[in-house]
């Protein structure tokens, strides 16, 4: 009777901490690809807008010459 008692609880931790690591694992990949494309995207961002005033003062010269 005890033996039982002691495999159950054996595994009921055995799997609780499978699971408890399992999810915990799984929020940290997923927070890190969020702020990997946060990044990737804020990167993108910032060298749109670089193109965008390079290509607006370009074109803003180009016709006060004319």
């Amino acid at each position: 009777m005890w033996s039982y008692y002691y495999y159950y609880y054996y595994y009921y931790y055995y799997y609780y901490y499978y699971y408890y690591y399992y999810f915990y694992n799984y929020y940290y990949y997923y927070y890190y690809y969020y702020y990997y494309y946060y990044y990737y995207y804020y990167y993108y961002f910032y060298y749109y807008c670089y193109y965008y005033y390079y290509f607006y003062y370009y074109y803003y010269h180009y016709y006060n010459y004319y």
